[in-house]
C-alpha cells in the first residue's frame, strides 16, 4: 500500500494528499489542514470517472501539480517546477512492486498451509528481501562521478551512511531513496535532472 512518506524525500515536493478508494484522506505533515476538504470534489471526480487516465501533470505559475490514479486511490502532489517526475513514478513503481511481493508471499503462505509450520517458516525466511545488484550500485556511482568528479564515491558513501543506506547491500525498495540522496549534492538543477533521468533507467536491470 502506498505511503505518503515514500514521496516526502523527493526533492521539490511541497505537500501531498492521498485519497484512498474507501474515501479516507491522508496528507503530508506540510499539507494545509483544509486540503482534504478542498480537494475532495476533485478526488471524487477522478474516482468516479470512467476514463482510463492514470497520470496528469498540471503546470501553474511557480510550480506544478502531479496527479496519479491507481488501485491505491488518487495521489495529488503539489511540487516546485523543478521536481523530477521520473522520481515520483519510480516511487510509485517501487510501492507497486512491494505490494505485489506481499500478495505473492501471502499466496505462498496459504499454499503451504498444510505443511509443517516450521518448514513454512524456514521457506519464507529463505526468500529474503530483494537486494539491488552490486553491479547496478556500481553503475550509478560511475554515473554519479560524471556529474561530481573524482570525489563522487567518497561523497556517496558519506551521504549514504548519513541517510541510513548500506551501499554494499541496498534493499531494492531503497533505490529511490539512494537516488534522492545522491542527487541532493548536485547543485545545478539541469545536471541534477540529467543524473536522475539516467539513473532511473538503471532500475530496469533488476
Amino acid at each position: 500500500m502506498i505511503q505518503l512518506a515514500d514521496f516526502e524525500g523527493v526533492s521539490g515536493l511541497r505537500w501531498g494528499l492521498l485519497a484512498r478508494p474507501g474515501g479516507e484522506f491522508e496528507r503530508t505533515a506540510s499539507a494545509p489542514e483544509l486540503a482534504p476538504e478542498r480537494l475532495a470534489p476533485i478526488a471524487r471526480l477522478f474516482g468516479e470517472a470512467a476514463f482510463g487516465l492514470t497520470s496528469v501533470n498540471l503546470k501553474f505559475a511557480g510550480g506544478k501539480v502531479l496527479v496519479r490514479r491507481g488501485k491505491f486511490g488518487l495521489l495529488i502532489l503539489f511540487c516546485d517546477d523543478s521536481v523530477n517526475d521520473s522520481m515520483i513514478n519510480l516511487a510509485l513503481e517501487e510501492e507497486s512492486s512491494k505490494a505485489l511481493a506481499r500478495r505473492e508471499a501471502r499466496a505462498q503462505k496459504s499454499s503451504h498451509a498444510s505443511l509443517d509450520s516450521q518448514l513454512t517458516v524456514v521457506h519464507l525466511a529463505g526468500d529474503g528481501e530483494k537486494t539491488t545488484p552490486n553491479e547496478v550500485v556500481e553503475a550509478v556511482l560511475d554515473l554519479y562521478a560524471e556529474y561530481l568528479g573524482p570525489l563522487a564515491r567518497q561523497f556517496a558513501r558519506k551521504d549514504a551512511v548519513a541517510a541510513g543506506l548500506d551501499l554494499a547491500r541496498l534493499p531494492a525498495r531503497q533505490w529511490a531513496a539512494l537516488l534522492n540522496t545522491l542527487a541532493a549534492r548536485i547543485e545545478d538543477a539541469s545536471k541534477r535532472d540529467g543524473f536522475l533521468d539516467r539513473a532511473v533507467l538503471l532500475k530496469s536491470k533488476f
